[in-house]
Order: C-alpha cells, then structure tokens, then sequence
C-alpha cells in the first residue's frame, strides 16, 4: 500500500510535483499576470476547462478504484438487507 500524500495534506501535489513549482507555459497558461485584459479573460475561460476536465479525471481514479476494489467483492457480499 502507498503511503504517498500521508502528512502532506496540506501541499497540493501530482506526481510528486507541487503544483505552484510546475512550469505554467508546460501547463498551457501565461508566465505572467501582467497581461491585456483580453488575455485575462482567455486564461480564465482556459482555467475553467482545466478545472473541467481535472474533474473528470478524478472521476476517472474513483471509478478505477471501485472497478479493482468494489467489484471483485460484490458476488462475495452476504450482507442481509433490510427491506
């Protein structure tokens, strides 16, 4: 069992890399805050989609998670339930 991420609660990280340390051009976003205001609003419309689809990967980890953990389980199950 993995012991990654136990004590660092409080420091976001993927793949080992804190995500304030990664490059922002590597991540498709601008270096610098001091750009036109219609940069601005591209990089937020850009954040939201990222936001989006961060999202769905960690669906994607939960569904991964109960397909391995969840389902070779299921036929086992003799929990009684109540009706």
């Amino acid at each position: 069992m993995s012991d990654r991420g136990v004590g660092a609660v409080s420091a976001a990280q993927a793949g080992g890399t804190p995500w304030p340390a990664r490059d922002p051009a590597a991540l498709g976003l601008p270096a610098s805050f001091d750009l036109p205001v219609v940069d601005h609003l591209d990089a937020l419309a850009d954040l939201a989609a990222g936001a989006g689809y961060l999202e769905w990967r960690r669906y994607r980890h939960a569904a991964a998670l109960h397909t391995e953990l969840v389902l070779p389980e299921e036929d086992r199950d003799e929990r009684a339930v109540d009706a």
